[in-house]
């Protein structure tokens, strides 16, 4: 009689726990990589890993998620979260290369939901990360009137229409003459600054463009004497209408040839001092000449043979007269 009792009781309790549902179990999304910064071109890793949404989080594993770049780019990839059998539990790794992408994205990662057996439902879940910044490598090359290539420049960078140099204000160029920069899709203003002469393209588009070029001219400054031979060691100054140029930079020396060269960009003019013999010149006698790029200009300068002749009393010449002269230049003994 007892056992009778038992039984029904016994099977009624199982058959409760057979229709007893699995609550469905939250989840979330965490970020393990970004913000990321690279060049157009090249490849970023999104990795996430799903887990509970509750005190303990457990890792998900054998889940998709979805990822997505905004800026009209839209869904980019899927990647299956990693099982307990695995080396990193619940997380999901996808490689994106970035292509043709310019400019700044929000990426977002999206669970839409899962069975979980024991665990029931797994709701879904997004999470944004970024950003992901896609820049455009730009090289800004210069060379002089020779095409080798020149070192030293200042370089100036800004986006069209900025008061102000904002990217790059001054940076010189490398042995190679070139200095690399990464800019952001868009229009930028570009100037270059070289023995007070500057050079300039402006609302030039990246990334349509991936190279900027200058070149110098070349001014050979010439010293003859008056029979058309090379004096040497002429001291030789410049120039520029550059509004901050210094009144005279330079104060380089002629060779055995009377000749000493100068690079200059084609954006400002020039004018050049010779000194010789505490006597002086200037070429152009005023105002500034155009040093074209890729060319070399000629700059003359010829000094005037002064004959000076002392004789007596009857015409004779006398020799061994000690003669000096004295000049109206400021540095003059």
């Amino acid at each position: 009689m007892t056992f009778r009792r038992i039984v029904p009781i016994v099977l009624v309790a199982l058959a409760v726990l057979g229709v007893m549902a699995v609550a469905d179990t939250g989840t979330k999304i965490a970020w393990l990589t970004g913000p990321w910064s690279v060049n157009q071109g090249e490849s970023v890793s999104f990795t996430v890993k799903l887990l509970t949404d509750d005190a303990f989080e457990n890792p998900v594993g054998g889940m998709s998620i979805d990822f997505y770049i905004d800026g009209g780019i839209g869904y980019v990839g899927t990647a299956t979260t990693e099982t307990g059998s695995m080396t990193n539990p619940g997380e999901a790794t996808l490689a994106y290369h970035t292509g043709a992408l310019c400019g700044t994205y929000t990426v977002t990662a999206e669970f839409t939901g899962g069975s979980g057996g024991k665990y029931g439902y797994f709701t879904g879940s997004t999470a944004d990360s970024g950003p992901l910044t896609v820049t455009h490598e730009v090289t800004v090359h210069v060379e002089d009137s020779g095409g080798a290539d020149l070192s030293g420049v200042e370089v100036f960078i800004r986006t069209t229409g900025s008061a102000s140099w904002n990217i790059v204000n001054g940076t010189k160029t490398d042995a190679s003459g070139d200095l690399v920069v990464d800019l952001d899709c868009g229009d930028y203003d570009f100037h270059v600054r070289y023995n007070w002469t500057v050079d300039g393209e402006y609302g030039v588009a990246v990334p349509a463009t991936t190279e900027v070029e200058f070149q110098t001219g070349k001014a050979e400054v010439e010293v003859l004497d008056s029979s058309n031979g090379p004096i040497r060691d002429v001291s030789v100054y410049w120039a520029t209408d550059y509004p901050w140029c210094p009144s005279w930079g330079g104060n380089d020396k002629t060779d055995a040839s009377g000749i000493v060269p100068f690079e200059f960009f084609p954006g400002s003019d020039v004018r050049f001092h010779a000194l010789h013999n505490y006597t002086t010149a200037n070429n152009p006698a005023s105002g500034y000449v155009n040093i074209p790029a890729g060319k070399t200009t000629k700059i003359p300068f010829k000094t005037t043979e002064t004959t000076v002749q002392v004789a007596d009393c009857h015409g004779g010449g006398v020799n061994g007269v000690e003669m000096r002269f004295r000049t109206t230049h400021g540095m003059c003994p």
